[in-house]
Order: C-alpha cells, then sequence, then structure tokens
C-alpha cells in the first residue's frame, strides 16, 4: 500500500499577514477599537466573528457591512465575466 501524502498548499497568503500585521498594530497603538472578521481557511470552511468597542457607533458598523457585501457581490459579478454588470464594464 502507498503512502498517502497531503497535497494541501499550506503557503500563506502574504497580503492577508500585511493586512493582519497592520490592523494589529494599529490595535495595540488604541487607534483600531473595533473589528468584524470573516475568515477563511485552508480547507475552504469559513466563520464570523466581532469585536465591539462600546465608544464605536453600531449603527455605523452595521451599515459598513452592507458596503462590504456589496462589494463583494461586485466582485463576484466582474469575476464571473458573464453578467451584465460584467459586460457593461468591459464593453
Amino acid at each position: 500500500m502507498s503512502n498517502i501524502v497531503d497535497m494541501t498548499d499550506m503557503t500563506p497568503n502574504q497580503a492577508t499577514v500585511q493586512h493582519l500585521e497592520k490592523l494589529l498594530d494599529c490595535a495595540k497603538a488604541g487607534r483600531l477599537r473595533s473589528v468584524i472578521v470573516v475568515a477563511g481557511w485552508s480547507d475552504d470552511a469559513w466563520t464570523h466573528g466581532w469585536s465591539i468597542d462600546d465608544r464605536n457607533t453600531s449603527r455605523r458598523l452595521a451599515g459598513e457591512v452592507a458596503l462590504m457585501q456589496y462589494d463583494i457581490m461586485t466582485k463576484i459579478s466582474l469575476d464571473d465575466g458573464d453578467t451584465i454588470l460584467a459586460k457593461e464594464m468591459f464593453f
């Protein structure tokens, strides 16, 4: 019987590492007070969580989540290339 080899690419995403390091520096300096996270793992599992400081406005944070959702949906539409939005962008 042959050995089973795990072929999972565990190379760190450097853009993610750099983004998180910048956010961590801001949090340690007291500038970043609240965060909402959606994280994709190496096995394509997803999770989410948040830490909201009482000094931040939760309504405004919820609005930013809605804007982020719109941005992600727009990116998906452009990446698919077969949507009305994508066709208009490249016409």
